[in-house]
């Protein structure tokens, strides 16, 4: 009798223990090791599990989905209602004006002359056309080189978004340089050699 009663009394504290660790009702935490692991890892797993389902919740709360990006003069004829920008009088606006066998160029020039596109080099890059480009709402064509200097010189009022670069190079040239005929010939040489070298 007194060996039921003991294996009953051991029955009914494991299955304490086990309501314990579940979380249901129970007169104390558990005693054993055992148990004590189990209740850990289970509330160890819970607060893994809540943070993570916070975590993704906030996530896809904040970020938003990427645009389609804008790789190549014909992905940007697809795009006729955004603002296009060109440097007035520079070699590119030559060639989009000029490239009548270019339908997509030809479709840019339209697109560039629909919202007087063509600026000047000081406002080309003005605050508020770089901030129309953040938000997707316009595209600046011109080298890279320029296009990176006036990124980095602004990049600590623009920090509401990104910036890229399409991977299509339209214009052939990146650079030209224009000297004067009576300039020193020691400096058009050194000039030449450094171009040659594409050090510049």
């Amino acid at each position: 009798m007194n060996s039921t009663r003991d294996k009953y009394g051991l029955f009914v504290a494991r299955n304490g223990d086990c309501k314990s660790a579940c979380g249901l009702a129970a007169p104390r935490t558990p005693r054993g090791t055992p148990s004590r692991v189990v209740f850990a890892m289970w509330w160890l797993t819970v607060v893994v599990l809540m943070n993570a389902f916070t975590g993704h919740m906030k996530a896809t709360m904040m970020v938003r989905r990427e645009p389609d990006r804008i790789d190549s003069m014909k992905d940007l004829a697809k795009h006729n209602h955004m603002k296009t920008f060109v440097w007035k009088g520079s070699a590119y606006e030559s060639l989009l004006k000029n490239s009548l066998n270019i339908p997509e160029y030809q479709a840019v020039w339209r697109m560039v002359v629909r919202c007087n596109g063509t600026i000047e080099t000081k406002s080309l890059y003005s605050k508020a056309n770089l901030i129309e480009v953040q938000q997707g709402l316009a595209e600046i064509l011109g080298d890279a080189t320029t296009m990176r200097f006036h990124v980095a010189t602004n990049c600590g009022v623009l920090r509401h978004g990104t910036f890229y670069f399409s991977k299509e190079q339209f214009f052939p040239h990146k650079y030209a340089v224009a000297l004067n005929r009576y300039e020193d010939p020691a400096f058009v040489a050194a000039i030449n050699q450094r171009s040659a070298a594409q050090m510049v």
